[in-house]
């Protein structure tokens, strides 16, 4: 990856870096937004945010879009990274279903991560590393379309159907921010 696209050695570890922080900075944040939001919609848009960055890396020419798209997959990740508990404790009961929902997420992470690496290694020794960012992203476009189709709706209060999302965004996001 380096070789191919001229990074410097001082960047070497920066791809890899760049995702995790940046995923772990905003996703507090998108947590309070799927709170607002709702998280079907928040859930689809991070998940097809990722496809298209995770494309993206795969058409990078230099070290720099490499390192930027890296960044902005990190972000579509703490986008919908909250959404999978927030879709499990609002739409499955309380109970052994739910527990086992939480399981399975819990289970799905590791094993995903784990053959991650796995097929990772398989790809960058056989057909090259760019391959693996091609699935990833393709996987993430047809489980967007998926998503549309499967994911239940949100259930929104009427209380808060009447105020614009918008303004709920400004209301009740607490952004650190004083204005004052």
């Amino acid at each position: 990856m380096t070789t191919d696209l001229s990074l410097e050695p001082t960047l070497v570890y920066w791809p890899v870096l760049i995702y995790t922080l940046t995923a772990g900075s905003f996703v507090l944040l998108m947590g309070t937004v799927v709170d607002v939001v709702g998280s079907r919609l928040v859930n689809l848009v991070g998940v097809f945010c990722l496809g298209v960055c995770a494309l993206a890396v795969g058409f990078a020419k230099n070290g720099s879009q490499l390192i930027a798209f890296r960044a902005h997959g990190g972000v579509a990740l703490a986008v919908f990274l909250p959404t999978s508990v927030s879709l499990i404790s609002t739409h499955i009961p309380a109970g052994k279903m739910r527990n086992s929902g939480f399981s399975f997420l819990g289970l799905g992470q590791v094993i995903g991560y784990g053959i991650g690496l796995v097929l990772g290694g398989v790809f960058v020794n056989t057909v090259g590393w760019l391959v693996g960012y091609y699935i990833c992203g393709g996987a993430n476009l047809v489980l967007f379309v998926l998503g549309c189709w499967a994911l239940p709706l949100d259930r929104v209060s009427v209380q808060h159907a009447r105020i614009s999302v918008i303004r709920r965004l400004r209301m009740e996001i607490d952004c650190g921010c004083s204005y004052g």
